[in-house]
């Protein structure tokens, strides 16, 4: 009999582990990309993210005090600190190769977030290349969270001056991130 129960509770033990086939997206994310450029040059990346309803409520409540439906300056910093600032230490989802290498970036600048129609929230940043690039070639951007917490939709929009951008398709890339090509 007690063999019988050992082997049953290491059964249900391992039945109740955590499973990466298991495991699956609980925000996402619609993203949308431009470049920085100038003279020829790309100076970094511009992004958008347009986050879902249930984490967009989570951001609004805890940060719009004044219940205003806009963040002012203040609640912009609190946005900052307690809902974007952690999104660093993944390289803020993002992986930059131009013309088939891999290229580094800072840390995020410019940061806004605002609340638009409907209620959802919406985070603007520029990453700065470490170096700037020529504005020529085949450049790669992709979003992804190796953790599969995040998700981000195929369908990735431009930003800005699309002058820059000649061709851009997006197509899925790993479990739930996107590349935009």
């Amino acid at each position: 009999m007690k063999k019988i129960l050992a082997v049953a509770s290491v059964v249900a033990w391992l039945l109740f582990q955590p499973s990466p086939a298991l495991a699956h997206p609980h925000l996402f994310i619609k993203p949308f990309v431009g470049l920085a450029a100038t003279k020829g040059e790309i100076e970094g990346i511009r992004i958008r993210w347009e986050w879902d309803e249930w984490w967009s409520e989570d951001v609004v409540s805890q940060c719009d005090t004044d219940r205003n439906n806009a963040f002012s300056p203040k609640e912009q910093k609190k946005v900052k600190s307690g809902f974007f600032d952690g999104a660093k230490d993944f390289q803020y989802f993002t992986a930059i190769r131009i013309n088939g290498k891999k290229t580094s970036f800072g840390e995020a600048r410019n940061f806004t977030a605002t609340i638009i129609p409907g209620g959802t929230v919406a985070y603007e940043f520029l990453l700065p290349l470490a170096k700037k690039q020529p504005l020529k070639g085949k450049m790669e951007i992709c979003f992804n969270d190796e953790t599969i917490y995040t998700a981000f939709d195929e369908n990735v929009g431009l930003l800005g001056d699309k002058k820059y951008i000649k061709r851009a398709t997006s197509e899925i890339y790993e479990d739930y991130g996107v590349r935009v090509l």
